[in-house]
């Protein structure tokens, strides 16, 4: 593989504390071509350190919000990735960054497999405070924290490889791991050709993003137990980690994927597989919304006992209390 073949898309909002370790991390890299990042509205320093960092590598690419206003994520990486020019697309958040020798690994596979159209790999957590390791490491799998998957408890990543048939079964299942943006590496026609980012959806378009790449395209495994990415943990990540909000946000995800599955005319297997997703998820809401009410009734008939008895109690002892 030539050189300089890869554009890297940084969408930035407010990352003045983390992206010129992020752009360093980027420049270091040999099949780095070109460093394309959409200002998403910052108000803060952050478009500056860009802008002056772009005046003395011509590999670096501002494109500016013209609207000034926060579009999100989504909107942002389609912008950079209409406007690169190189054949093949990585990411990174502003906030995080590349560990060194990135690319090896996926030079050595399209080698082997010219014919793929993109690879995934390990990225993992950096922690700004213990905290937040414990916070995160309290909320991931409980088959995580023993055994021999307890090594990739703090990865985005797969647990087993797997595939390109198969993962698109496993990405909509949730049953084995995920990968993320930071780790991974595709064509600019495979994007094209699944329509770009889905740009209505805030939380889980990354979700959504992954497993249209793993229908229309041929991804290939790199190393899922060593990272090529780290993934900065701050206060400041968007997280969401309540189950109902996140069950949710899936569920329009995936009735909005079987949508365009249908449109796209995907094979039935995969079109089953995500309505038996859609229907686990419903049951799941329904549920939680039983146990939910259920928890408020069991509540409020034990504030009505537990009234009762105190009105009884003080009724029968008025006598003690008035002396």
């Amino acid at each position: 593989m030539e050189n300089n073949n890869i554009s890297v898309i940084i969408p930035l909002y407010n990352a003045e504390k983390y992206i010129v370790k992020a752009l360093e991390s980027c420049l270091s890299q040999k099949l780095v071509g070109e460093v394309i990042v959409v200002d998403d509205g910052s108000s803060d320093l952050s478009v500056k350190l860009v802008d002056d960092m772009a005046r003395y590598n011509s590999k670096i690419q501002l494109i500016r919000s013209a609207s000034k206003e926060n579009v999100g994520a989504a909107q942002s990486r389609n912008i950079g990735i209409e406007r690169a020019s190189n054949s093949w697309i990585a990411f990174l958040d502003a906030d995080d960054f590349y560990l060194p020798h990135r690319f090896d690994r996926f030079e050595s596979i399209l080698k082997e497999n010219p014919e793929m159209d993109g690879v995934y790999e390990a990225v993992e957590n950096v922690f700004e405070s213990e905290e937040e390791k414990s916070k995160y490491l309290k909320s991931r799998p409980e088959h995580l924290q023993g055994g021999e998957l307890k090594a990739k408890l703090n990865l985005f990543t797969l647990y087993r490889e797997v595939s390109p048939d198969q993962l698109p079964f496993d990405l909509i299942s949730g049953n084995n791991g995920f990968f993320h943006f930071n780790g991974l590496v595709v064509k600019k026609s495979l994007i094209e050709d699944v329509g770009y980012l889905n740009q209505k959806l805030r939380i889980t378009q990354d979700t959504d993003f992954f497993i249209k790449l793993s229908i229309r395209g041929k991804l290939i495994a790199g190393n899922l137990d060593k990272p090529v990415a780290a993934r900065l943990v701050h206060p400041e990540n968007r997280i969401y980690r309540n189950e109902e909000r996140r069950i949710y946000f899936a569920f329009i995800l995936f009735t909005d994927l079987k949508s365009w599955a249908l449109k796209q005319e995907v094979r039935v297997e995969i079109q089953k597989a995500i309505q038996k997703k859609i229907i686990w998820m419903v049951g799941s809401l329904i549920l939680k919304w039983n146990m939910y009410r259920w928890t408020r009734v069991k509540g409020a008939f034990l504030w009505m006992t537990n009234r009762f008895i105190l009105n009884h109690y003080f009724r029968t002892n008025k006598n003690k209390f008035q002396k």
